[in-house]
């Protein structure tokens, strides 16, 4: 970045990169995207001061339009999740970089799994309990295929049937993530559950990690300019 002013320093970006699975450059074009959400376009971002840049908060409503959550039905909650803030749901852009590199193809299965294990886990209890799965299958059929609460509730009991394996009518973190992650069969078999019960041509498949799916090179794509240059 030579003699230029830039809100981070070499030694701030490295330690971004140690704690997430981007570049220099990604990172730097992430806060740009984090900026433009704030209203804050062009090369003013990579000019802020940085105690600034560290006080600005995203609202869920402003990351709800992102490439990253435009089309995610987990949206919101997602918001809550990586939130860390003084305001529920609003981002800063530690949360935003963190809630990036788990969304993309880069991050583990494992640690994909932890967020998804928190994502739905609405009511926050450490367990997912009938009720939080019930939300999830709403917030992902909401508006598109909706079940009656009948179907959803059959839907549920076949999955704490398969996945809770000490039968205590919860699941713990490690059932779910024997569930998916060494079960290979288990999203098919959901999927084909909400199929039986569905009553209209399905739109939208059941993945355990639906708020993973994004394509990282069109995410941290910025439009302003080219980070390189800087």
């Amino acid at each position: 970045m030579g003699n230029r002013q830039s809100t981070f320093t070499e030694e701030q970006l490295e330690k971004y990169q140690d704690c997430t699975y981007f570049t220099r450059n990604e990172i730097l074009t992430a806060y740009v995207k984090f900026c433009e959400l704030a209203n804050i376009r062009g090369k003013v971002a990579l000019k802020q001061d940085y105690s600034k840049a560290m006080k600005l908060r995203i609202g869920p409503d402003a990351i709800k339009e992102s490439e990253a959550l435009r089309e995610n039905p987990f949206a919101m909650r997602i918001c809550q999740v990586f939130s860390t803030t003084e305001r529920p749901g609003y981002l800063s852009f530690n949360n935003y970089l963190n809630m990036m590199t788990v969304l993309s193809d880069r991050a583990p299965a494992e640690l994909k799994a932890a967020y998804a294990f928190r994502i739905y886990d609405y009511n926050d209890s450490n367990y997912l309990e009938d009720d939080d799965l019930k939300h999830a299958l709403k917030d992902l059929l909401f508006g598109v295929d909706e079940l009656p609460s009948k179907e959803v509730n059959m839907i549920v009991n076949e999955i704490m049937r398969e996945a809770d394996l000490d039968d205590d009518k919860k699941l713990s973190y490690m059932e779910f993530e024997h569930a998916i992650l060494k079960s290979p069969n288990f999203l098919q078999y959901v999927n084909t559950l909400i199929s039986l019960y569905q009553r209209i041509v399905r739109t939208r498949t059941f993945d355990i990690f639906k708020f993973t799916k994004i394509d990282i090179n069109t995410s941290l794509t910025c439009d302003a300019f080219t980070v390189a240059n800087f």
